[in-house]
């Protein structure tokens, strides 16, 4: 278990970090694995809810809910 200090929607491993959507600051945190330290914080869309890693793990897609985009990471 990684403790965190936002409202975590959803995550997914890329390589050896851990991806988390924060619905409270609209971003989404990249996360060391296992340690857990914050690592990078990226900004999305307003109510980033949902995402998705590409097959390779080279690419992070994220949806927000009330936006109706999709950011995307490399």
């Amino acid at each position: 278990r990684i403790l965190v200090d936002f409202y975590a929607i959803d995550a997914a491993f890329v390589e050896d970090t851990l991806w988390v959507t924060n619905r409270w600051r609209d971003e989404v945190v990249v996360l060391s694995w296992p340690a857990g330290a914050v690592l990078e914080r990226h900004p999305t869309a307003r109510n980033p809810h949902q995402l998705a890693v590409s097959a390779d793990g080279r690419r992070v897609a994220v949806a927000s809910m009330t936006s109706l985009s999709v950011d995307l990471f490399d």
